[in-house]
């Protein structure tokens, strides 16, 4: 029998009280969905053992080309959230961190796919479906019901002027700055403003990987990609989720080449002018709405 700790067995606690529920209300499935779980299989094998008897499990794994999740990850995590305190860190120098850290997901998937808890195993090649929503709905068996007639992506990729902007923004902040910072400042003040005025800021360093970062990531994303794919074979499923590049495949994110083009930048200069006007005229209502509630306080009667 699998050994369970406590955390375990709470969450076995949850999900076979959610089963009941699901039952008694009539309910035909529940959707666990957290990404972290794809590699904790080992961690979370008694909690499959104990349920796989109350009902039937099932598992949709989402997985994308290395270098497509590679320049992903470098957006999002260390521009779009700065997660780091310090410089903004270009491609390149993310990279020689990361490269290590890039993730090695062939004995995971191994684990999954022998798994015999599982009565429907799927797999959804991000970068091949075309509509992932669809998809994944069609697996699960389930028609979703959308507030308002109209579905709207959440954390949705930044076109090249605003991913210019939020660049060069977060390379002045010194510490972790999350994207609310910006997008709740900084966009919102450019979006409601029209003015102009020109300002003086430092432009970061071009963040645009370079041709040898390009082969670097290439080399250490095919090792993966292989790895991948031998998996694939010895469960006799189609290699085409996963194939391995060359340079001349890579298509860096247009807003990453964007950094490297002074008429962009520019637009950059104009856009924070904006915003940093809009900031110090807030400031300075605040600081004349505080002094007038302060008079107003002194006020005798």
């Amino acid at each position: 029998m699998l050994a369970t700790g406590d955390w375990q067995e709470q969450y076995i606690e949850i999900v076979e009280r959610e089963i009941e529920q699901a039952v008694k209300n009539n309910i035909p499935r529940i959707i666990v969905s957290n990404e972290s779980i794809f590699g904790l299989y080992a961690a979370f094998e008694p909690v499959f053992n104990r349920v796989k008897d109350k009902a039937d499990l099932a598992y949709i794994v989402v997985v994308r080309n290395f270098i497509e999740l590679a320049f992903s990850s470098y957006m999002q995590w260390f521009v779009k959230d700065k997660t780091l305190a310090g410089p903004l860190l270009s491609f390149g120098e993310w990279l020689a961190l990361e490269r290590d850290g890039l993730p090695w997901i062939h004995e995971e998937l191994g684990l999954w796919l022998s798994s015999t808890y599982f009565k429907s195993k799927n797999l959804i090649s991000l970068d091949k479906t075309c509509d992932l929503l669809e998809e994944f709905c069609s697996l699960a068996d389930i028609q979703p019901t959308i507030k308002g007639g109209e579905s709207k992506r959440m954390n949705q990729k930044d076109d090249q002027l605003t991913f210019l902007l939020r660049t060069v923004y977060q390379s002045m902040q010194t510490g972790k700055s999350p994207p609310e910072r910006f997008e709740d400042g900084v966009l919102r003040a450019i979006q409601r403003l029209s003015t102009r005025a020109p300002v003086s800021v430092q432009i970061p360093s071009d963040i645009a990987p370079r041709g040898d970062d390009l082969a670097i990531l290439v080399e250490a994303c095919n090792l993966r990609a292989k790895l991948f794919n031998e998996v694939l074979t010895k469960f006799n499923l189609d290699k085409h989720f996963m194939h391995e590049s060359s340079l001349l495949d890579i298509a860096v994110p247009a807003a990453m080449h964007a950094c490297s083009i002074e008429e962009d930048k520019l637009k950059v200069l104009n856009a924070l002018a904006i915003a940093m006007l809009a900031i110090e005229s807030q400031q300075q209502r605040i600081s004349e709405l505080e002094s007038q509630i302060f008079r107003s306080k002194c006020v005798p009667g």
